[in-house]
């Protein structure tokens, strides 16, 4: 249906819907669509803005008189002029204030609670994150395409070793179709497999560029591990260092081999939808 009834709890926020192809039948193949963003107000609101009750995506939000952030006036997806558009995630119409009981006092506390409230990171259950749990590629794929707000794409068994009933079968379609992944080599992706910070690196550079911003390589990579470092990583972790995205320890290295926690997954991925916001 086209329609969608409106009931009063949907005043004053914004909806959106997705619609995933699927078949009594059996699946079948094609991209999920997701609607523009739409402000629902009363009659009597519309009437007294002199604006219409909808607000497409790439309208601004209507004005609050508590300026909650620097973004508050941004639209609910910003696009440089690529094929993907980031989540704003300081819209004012994500409230969420749903805490972690194992973040608290943590040192990504206050991005894991942004992202959260964004719903681009879920809990493990019982009120838990487990942010210093090691995060799978599989699972980090998951996050960087709900910063998206993309649908996970039905899977084509494009690998040895994803099957089509896996809950990440679609995530890794997206991902590759998309390029932010090509997986491990020998029609393998490894979704099991810990993400490593190097990995982490490139794909989110690789993610970042398909928003249409435009990254300069002006930054060497000056860790003292930096013969660490993949050479197929090389210019990518360039990139997300001249962007501010990646830091090193104190000691100056970056330990591109070392695996990454959920909570590092969640920090980056924050500072690449910021990044973009910013531009």
């Amino acid at each position: 249906s086209q329609v969608l009834s409106v009931t009063d709890d949907m005043l004053g926020k914004y909806i959106k819907y997705e619609i995933t192809p699927a078949s009594l039948n059996g699946p079948v193949s094609g991209e999920a669509i997701t609607s523009p963003a739409v402000y629902v107000s009363s009659v009597l609101e519309s009437q007294a803005s002199t604006q219409t009750a909808s607000y497409a995506a790439d309208q601004e939000f209507p004005q609050k008189s508590d300026e909650r952030n620097q973004y508050e006036s941004e639209p609910l997806t910003k696009n440089c002029g690529g094929e993907l558009s980031v989540i704003n995630i300081y819209s004012p119409t994500f409230t969420n204030t749903y805490d972690f009981y194992d973040t608290k006092g943590h040192w990504a506390y206050d991005d894991i609670k942004i992202m959260s409230a964004a719903e681009i990171v879920n809990g493990r259950g019982n009120m838990l994150f487990a942010p210093d749990d090691l995060i799978t590629r599989a699972e980090f794929s998951a996050i960087l395409i709900r910063s998206f707000s993309l649908a996970p794409l039905y899977y084509t068994d494009c690998f040895a070793d994803v099957k089509s009933w896996d809950w990440y079968s679609g995530v890794v379609e997206t991902v590759t179709k998309y390029n932010i992944s090509n997986g491990t080599g020998d029609s393998m992706f490894s979704p099991d497999a810990p993400l490593t910070r190097e990995q982490m690196a490139v794909m989110i550079v690789r993610a970042l560029s398909l928003t249409g911003v435009d990254i300069k390589q002006n930054v060497e990579i000056d860790f003292a591990d930096k013969s660490d470092i993949s050479f197929w990583a090389t210019d990518d972790l360039r990139k997300a260092a001249s962007c501010g995205l990646v830091l090193g320890f104190p000691d100056n290295t970056f330990a591109p081999q070392k695996n990454c926690t959920r909570a590092e997954a969640a920090v980056l991925i924050k500072r690449m939808i910021e990044y973009v916001l910013s531009v």
